[in-house]
């Protein structure tokens, strides 16, 4: 049996494990993968104006004409935020605004054929991306992934569905945005729940990247493909909170880390509560082995293409601690051979 303070000390790791290798975090992962894939192939077809932010706008407006407060009130955003959107997608030739044949003061959002060339072509991308991944998780099992997820989502009534013969080769590109959008606004109400009634949306970039040692301003930027400036505005954000504070990297005292005060480890814990809630949740939703499904194909495709792993490249409390006493009694020229040594020995 474990001691107490063995148990005092486990507690933590295993919070922190959970809180890097969960279910949310697949789905979160993966979708900002297979968006950034798919984005990258339609700007080089020549939609070089392309936007991730469009993707929710353009659900909504290629099956036909939309009101601009219909999608304003689905997005949960201001109109004025919708309408920016809009205007956005108009100057690039995606969208046009007719006349509402039921309301002659309003406009309908309409779809132009630059918007189906690029649904046509984004269908393409997406084709070639599921037939890559079945390097990781065999076609049939991808694709009933796929189905579930659509069966998860339309029972969440958060699929607003494609109206398409075949969906098949595209099932995971469709669908899983959709689930990601909805186990964000989840997990943070969840959370908000558990005393952290501050929490916003846009914090999960900086959250989600600090870990055991913490996180750099750049690295996260890197990651998740969004600005420095952005990261730090964030993280003040976070810091006025009580979350986080900025400390020295102790590998390199020059460089600054994010790390996690008390309050943001117990805002952590409560998280990975959440996670787990929503897990129980989902499953009761569309059935134990289904749920099960999607989770194992997820993961494995989450740990075959190495997502984030640039964000956690952990290493624990107890390793740090021998190789800074190793450093001390061997000096630096003893600890080179002694990593050449293990690593011969281990054949890397």
């Amino acid at each position: 049996m474990s001691s107490p303070i063995q148990n005092k000390k486990e507690r933590p790791m295993a919070v922190q494990r959970q809180y890097r290798d969960n279910f949310a975090r697949h789905v979160l992962g993966l979708t900002l993968y297979i968006e950034s894939s798919i984005m990258e192939g339609l700007k080089a077809s020549g939609h070089d104006q392309l936007r991730l932010n469009f993707g929710p706008y353009i659900s909504f407006i290629t099956n036909g004409g939309t009101r601009l407060s219909e999608i304003a009130q689905a997005l949960g955003v201001t109109r004025q935020a919708a309408n920016q959107t809009a205007n956005q997608l108009v100057d690039a030739g995606y969208i046009q605004r007719v006349d509402d044949p039921g309301d002659s003061r309003a406009k309908l959002l309409m779809p132009t054929q630059k918007l189906q060339d690029l649904v046509s072509q984004g269908l393409e991308e997406s084709s070639q991306l599921q037939t890559k991944l079945t390097a990781f998780v065999c076609e049939k099992e991808l694709e009933m992934a796929g189905k579930n997820i659509q069966h998860l989502s339309a029972s969440l009534e958060t699929f607003s569905g494609v109206h398409r013969e075949d969906l098949s080769r595209h099932l995971l590109a469709i669908v899983l945005p959709q689930l990601s959008n909805y186990i964000t606004e989840r997990l943070q109400l969840l959370t908000m729940a558990k005393g952290h009634p501050r929490l916003k949306r846009s914090f999960g970039a900086v959250l989600t990247a600090i870990g055991p040692q913490g996180g750099q301003i750049k690295n996260i930027a890197e990651a998740y493909g969004i600005s420095k400036q952005a990261v730090s505005t964030i993280a003040t954000d976070l810091e006025s909170l009580g979350y986080i504070q900025r400390q020295p990297d102790r590998r390199d005292p020059r460089k600054l880390l994010l790390t996690f005060t008390n309050l943001g480890k117990k805002l952590i814990e409560d998280s990975v509560a959440s996670v787990d809630e929503l897990d129980s949740e989902l499953s009761k939703l569309i059935g134990g082995a289904q749920f099960a499904q999607i989770k194992s194909v997820l993961k494995a495709l989450y740990s075959g293409l190495k997502l984030e792993a640039d964000v956690f490249e952990y290493i624990d409390d107890d390793i740090l601690a021998l190789a800074d006493e190793l450093k001390q009694k061997l000096g630096k020229a003893r600890i080179s051979m002694l990593v050449k040594a293990l690593l011969a020995e281990n054949n890397i």
